[in-house]
């Protein structure tokens, strides 16, 4: 069996319409395009809601504060990418 950690977290928009699942899929390939090799990441998932996309991370059982670790991936990624700069990082409800 394999274990991993699973790890929620949102992105919110300011402003702008109500995402769709297209922005959830562009956050999605993304994400998967710019994450490091070794980021201990198995798989993500992206969902549109009327909130936001929400995130799920499923990282690696090695990962000692998965939390953090998602987190801190997910606001470097952010800072990099145009595609992300106007989302926000929030916790998953």
């Amino acid at each position: 069996m394999i274990r991993m950690h699973l790890v929620q977290l949102r992105l919110t928009r300011p402003a702008g319409p109500a995402p769709h699942e297209a922005d959830a899929h562009l956050i999605h390939d993304v994400l998967w395009a710019l994450a490091p090799p070794g980021a201990g990441i198995e798989h993500i998932r992206a969902r549109a809601g009327p909130d936001g996309i929400d995130l799920t991370f499923f990282l690696r059982n090695d990962i000692p504060d998965p939390d953090r670790h998602a987190r801190t991936l997910l606001a470097t990624l952010a800072h990099t990418s145009p595609a992300l700069s106007a989302w926000s990082i929030s916790t998953a409800r």
